[in-house]
C-alpha cells in the first residue's frame, strides 16, 4: 500500500500518468508451497499463515485472506489514481492449489470490478472448439475458422 501510495505522489510530482499496477495472487493450502512463496520474497503475517494452514479447508482460507488483502489494497488507495489489474498465478503441482486458482480469479475479478462503482459484465465466451470436436467433422474446423476472425470481448 505504501508502495503504490509512494508512486502515486512521485508520479502527482513529476505530472506523469500512474501506469497499470498488476497485483499477483497464488492459493496456498501446504506448508510446503507456503515455504515456497516466502522463499520467492513473499511476506506472509504469521496469523494468516497459521489461520490458512489449520483450516478445514486451506484452499478456501487462502482465497478468501487474497480477496480481504485486495479490498483492503482498494480502500487504502482509493482515490490515488492507480489504475489496477490483477494476475493469479500457481505456484504449486497440488490439485486443490491449482484448482483454487481459478475461483481466486473470478472473485478477485468480481472485487476489483466492483471497486470501479459502475455496472460490469463478463461474458464467458468458447474461443477454441473442444479438441475432439475440431479433429472430427469440418464443422469444428469451419467453427475454429469462425472463432479465429472474430476477437472476443469481455462486456
Amino acid at each position: 500500500i505504501r508502495l503504490i501510495r509512494d508512486y502515486a505522489a512521485i508520479c502527482r510530482q513529476k505530472g506523469l500518468v500512474p501506469r497499470k499496477v498488476i497485483l499477483t495472487f497464488a492459493p496456498v493450502s501446504r506448508a510446503k508451497t507456503m515455504e515456497f512463496i516466502k522463499w520467492l520474497g513473499v511476506r506472509v503475517p504469521s496469523i494468516a499463515e497459521e489461520a490458512i494452514l489449520t483450516a478445514e479447508k486451506p484452499v478456501d482460507a487462502s482465497i478468501n485472506f487474497l480477496c480481504d488483502a485486495l479490498r483492503t489494497i482498494l480502500k487504502e488507495t482509493l482515490g490515488v489514481g492507480v489504475p489496477f489489474g490483477i494476475s493469479c498465478e500457481s505456484v504449486s503441482i497440488y490439485k486443490a492449489e491449482i484448482d483454487g486458482v481459478h475461483e481466486l480469479f473470478r472473485r478477485l475479478q468480481g472485487i476489483l470490478l466492483d471497486s470501479r462503482g459502475s455496472p460490469w459484465k463478463v461474458q464467458w465466451i468458447q474461443v477454441m472448439p473442444p479438441a475432439d470436436e475440431s479433429e472430427n467433422s469440418n464443422k469444428g474446423q469451419n467453427s475454429l475458422i469462425k472463432n479465429e476472425l472474430q476477437p472476443y470481448h469481455l462486456l
